[in-house]
């Protein structure tokens, strides 16, 4: 069966094909040079990819799962500070800033 081109080949199930670097790069939002800079990073850290012959193919799922190791909350200074001191930063309560309680005529109690 001959593929068009542009079309993703899907070989393990929905959602989960086999894409080029140009549909990665439709998908992702991230050009074809940082991609190609992401496959050539060391090994613990490069984009997952497959190399059948001559071209380079990469599964969708497992470039989810690669990119959402740098999802970042916060500034990234106060995030490096707070694993300095040996705290996780994802399991640290969400707080409300003291800018939240501006403008309402209340203050938050002091305990």
């Amino acid at each position: 069966m001959a593929e068009r081109p542009g079309t993703a080949v899907n070989l393990h199930g929905l959602g989960d094909e086999y894409l080029t670097l140009a549909q990665l790069e439709a998908y992702s939002k991230i050009s074809g040079r940082q991609l190609r800079n992401y496959l050539s990073l060391p090994p613990g850290q490069a984009l997952p990819c497959y190399r059948p012959g001559r071209k380079v193919l990469v599964r969708r799922s497992e470039f989810d799962t690669w990119l959402a190791r740098y999802r970042q909350r916060g500034k990234p200074v106060l995030t490096r500070v707070l694993r300095e001191l040996g705290l996780d930063p994802e399991r640290l309560p969400d707080t409300q800033s003291p800018r939240a309680f501006r403008g309402t005529g209340e203050r938050p109690s002091a305990r």
